[in-house]
Parts: structure tokens; C-alpha cells; sequence
């Protein structure tokens, strides 16, 4: 996937520096918001990447080849990946066995508090 194509979506006076500016934790959870009420259900993040990927329908994690993508890519029912750059929600990577469903940041939102995830460290 081009990450490029993956942020024409922003509405910004530079879509490209804005898709690559890297966002807060808040920033991001706006965003997950916003990406939800258009049909984005997930989030998943590949090994290594400072990306959060949005997915309309649950993704596959494929292993062998380390990146998270929709099972069918023929499927006319999925929306377009979206992409949000953000460093600070570790827990969203790629050692989590299935994505994470974006609704549970503001339904349980005590899973995530920065205290609770880095409280195992």
C-alpha cells in the first residue's frame, strides 16, 4: 500500500505533510473516531512502523510475510486502508494476536490509560 494514497483523504491545505506529521495519543483517538463513523472498525499496526492502519473489516495478521492486511483484497465491501503516523500507543503492535476494535477506546477506555499499558513494564 502507498502511503500516499492511503492520506488523499485529508482535507488539509498540505494533505502530504499533514499524513506524515506525527500525532498524539488525543489526535490519534479523534481520528479513530471520525474513521469509525465512516465504517472503520480496527486498528493494527505492522512490526517496526511508527503507522496505525484502520481497517473496515477484521484484518489478517500474515505472518511470514510481518504485515497485517485485509483477508480478501477483492472484496468490494472493504474501505480503503486509512493510515494515522503516531509513536505513543504502544498498545496497538505487532505482537497483538488480532486487531484492536477502535470502539473500545471510548467504550473501555481504562484499558488503554498510559498508566495501565505501561503498567506490566
Amino acid at each position: 500500500m502507498k502511503i500516499l494514497d492511503a492520506c488523499q483523504h485529508l482535507k488539509k491545505d498540505d494533505p502530504v505533510e499533514e499524513c506524515f506529521r506525527i500525532k498524539s495519543r488525543v489526535e490519534a483517538i479523534d481520528l479513530m473516531r471520525k474513521y469509525y463513523k465512516k465504517g472503520f472498525r480496527y486498528a493494527a499496526r505492522d512490526e517496526q512502523s511508527d503507522w496505525i492502519q484502520l481497517y473496515s473489516e477484521e484484518p489478517k495478521k500474515y505472518l511470514e510475510e510481518e504485515f497485517w492486511g485485509y483477508k480478501s483484497g477483492d472484496d468490494p465491501n472493504v474501505l480503503p486502508v486509512r493510515l494515522i503516523k503516531n509513536k505513543d500507543m504502544t498498545e496497538i503492535n505487532w505482537g497483538n494476536r488480532s486487531a484492536i476494535l477502535i470502539e473500545t477506546y471510548w467504550t473501555e477506555p481504562e484499558l488503554f490509560e498510559p498508566e495501565s499499558v505501561n503498567a506490566g513494564d
